[in-house]
């Protein structure tokens, strides 16, 4: 697969060396096979090759390599995925099971077959966190729930991971639905801008305290007394844990008492 004025095969191995991340070499053969031919020392490390120990000669086969079940008829994993991201079940050379997330992009192709990079991202690190998360979330699951005020968390993107009871009953919806719904959903849009200011305080690491109209499934506004608390776990904000007591009464008492003053 040589041409001229195009980088070869050495070439483009020397350059997986400078990427940080595991990175390989492959090439698709006929739509039916995919070979490695090469791949740099993050890759070697992530799936835990011995340095000494080259596992990867010209042309080894892919499955081997990754230590993947072909199941019988099943299309091969690493081909029709050009482009996209996708999940991999895989093993290291020491026998540990691993779910990955792969990309393959394509650099050259002719005649059957197609030169590609295979990256490979490495979450262990942040599964070792979550397994940490999890365990925090046990510990507090019965008192989240028996709880009298609105309790949630909310990932870091502003989507709702958990709700208790008294939430769902007060947003007028499941807890199914509220599930996986951005916060602003919930949220008067005129206090959009607002509610935006203070989550991005809770992504640097600050309690926030702020009150704010609140909008039902069904349109009704009320009003929130909210304080949100970052979770914190080894440094990073994992997600954002609320407490939300209903304030509508005491608010459409002042609103009352004002417009009688007037």
């Amino acid at each position: 697969m040589k041409e001229q004025n195009l980088m070869s095969l050495e070439e483009f191995i020397t350059a997986l060396q400078a990427l940080p991340y595991p990175a390989a070499l492959i090439l698709e053969k006929n739509k039916e096979e995919v070979f490695f031919l090469g791949r740099n020392q993050a890759f070697s490390s992530y799936l835990e090759i011995p340095e000494n120990k080259d596992t990867l000669p010209e042309k080894k086969n892919c499955l081997d390599v990754l230590n993947i079940q072909l199941e019988e008829k099943s299309r091969h994993p690493l081909i029709h995925h050009g482009g996209h991201t996708f999940p991999l079940r895989t093993r290291t050379a020491e026998g540990k099971f691993m779910s990955v997330t792969a990309r393959i992009i394509p650099i050259r192709q002719e005649e059957g077959e197609v030169l590609s990079l295979f990256l490979l991202e490495d979450k262990r690190e942040q599964d070792r966190l979550l397994q940490k998360l999890n365990k925090i979330h046990l510990q507090y699951d019965a008192f989240f729930e028996q709880s009298p005020d609105i309790r949630y968390l909310i990932d870091t993107r502003g989507y709702f991971r958990e709700m208790n009871l008294r939430g769902a009953e007060y947003f007028k919806r499941s807890k199914e639905e509220i599930i996986g719904l951005h916060y602003l959903e919930v949220i008067h849009e005129l206090d959009h801008g607002l509610v935006n200011e203070y989550f991005r305080k809770v992504l640097e690491k600050q309690v926030a305290q702020v009150e704010l109209r609140s909008v039902t499934k069904t349109g009704d506004v009320g009003y929130l007394d909210i304080t949100a608390i970052p979770v914190i776990i080894e440094g990073e904000v994992m997600e954002v844990f609320g407490v939300a007591k209903d304030i509508s009464k005491r608010k459409d008492m002042e609103i009352e008492l004002l417009e009688s003053e007037e």
